[in-house]
């Protein structure tokens, strides 16, 4: 069986980011441990407790809630209905209740359910929140109760999983076939400064062009069984192979590639460090001579897009192998188009 460790982090939405971090981390208490964003989106993590976050987009659009008390049924579709956050003790909830109170938030008298002992209230997004603390003595994990009057037949059945209700895994992925994309958040991983925030317009040569940020999403990435320090510093004289291994919903798009053809890959250099000013003249490691980004191949560019021009040496399902690669194992891949002179593509 899998082995949970609880919820990893709660996903909620907001308009106001600023009005959420004054009530979640200033009024409660909850560390604002992580944040992402770009232009029209945020992504802001709070801790609860060391393993459990909870977890905020910022949407411009994005309006509060229709208010609605915990637990009242509604009509219509729904899913969502309220979050209820662990506390250590009921010296915690009167904490919690004292401090909402005197920041003028309405919150409810401390109701006992029995095996915990709970508080209501609202954040900013109108979001039910809930805190609850256990009841000493009482664990339901150890000791199930179904009180249901009318419960149902699989309910019945106990506690534990059933099996026999859906079908058991007929091949579970080998460790070949393992493979870790990479997604937004690895940037909280690496050490690179904040970019500076843009004011909205960039100038320049009389023509004024708004500052974007762009979002790609990765096609796939790069599959290589040869080292990093080993792979060559461009397709040109490379003859390593290597596998493209692109996702399952673009493997539509592979319809004719075929062995024997080159192709253009467009790809992340993902592991390249934050661009800076200073890098916009460099001197590569083969030559003597300075030379302005734009002219050289450095991975180290204002936008780290790189393409490279690879053999097709076999193409099944979603794995293209190819031979020429300069990528590291694991490389993301943006795009991939057909290296032709004949325009008609």
């Amino acid at each position: 069986m899998v082995n949970y460790r609880g919820i990893n982090h709660l996903a909620l939405v907001t308009g106001d980011m600023t009005a959420t971090i004054r009530f979640w981390r200033d009024l409660l208490g909850m560390r604002l441990v992580a944040g992402l964003g770009r232009a029209g989106y945020r992504q802001y993590f709070f801790e609860i407790s060391p393993q459990t976050l909870l977890l905020f987009f910022e949407w411009p659009d994005a309006q509060p809630m229709v208010e609605k008390d915990h637990g009242v049924p509604v009509k219509g579709p729904a899913a969502f209905d309220h979050v209820a956050v662990a506390v250590a003790s009921d010296e915690d909830l009167w904490a919690l209740k004292d401090r909402l109170e005197a920041a003028g938030v309405w919150v409810s008298e401390l109701v006992d359910h029995g095996f915990i002992h709970s508080i209501y209230s609202f954040d900013p997004n109108n979001i039910p929140i809930e805190f609850s603390a256990l009841v000493a003595g009482v664990d339901l994990g150890r000791n199930p109760r179904m009180k249901d009057r009318n419960p149902l037949p699989a309910a019945t059945e106990g506690p534990d999983p059933r099996v026999g209700h859906w079908p058991e895994p007929c091949r579970p992925t080998p460790m070949s076939e393992r493979t870790l994309y990479p997604g937004e958040g690895t940037i909280l991983t690496r050490d690179e400064p904040t970019p500076e925030p843009q004011d909205g317009v960039v100038k320049g040569s009389g023509i004024e062009m708004e500052a974007m940020n762009i979002v790609l999403k990765p096609i796939g990435h790069v599959q290589s069984d040869t080292p990093d320090d080993a792979i060559p510093r461009h397709w040109s004289i490379s003859d390593v192979e290597g596998t493209l291994d692109i996702l399952p919903e673009f493997q539509n798009g592979l319809k004719d590639i075929r062995p024997g053809q080159k192709i253009v890959v467009l790809f992340h250099f993902d592991r390249s460090p934050a661009f800076t000013d200073d890098l916009l003249t460099q001197t590569p490691y083969h030559r003597k001579q300075v030379k302005g980004v734009f002219s050289i191949c450095s991975p180290r560019r204002p936008n780290p897009i790189g393409l490279s021009i690879l053999e097709v040496v076999a193409a099944e399902d979603r794995k293209i192998r190819v031979r020429g690669v300069d990528m590291y194992n694991g490389t993301p891949i943006l795009d991939i188009k057909p290296h032709v002179l004949d325009p008609e593509c």
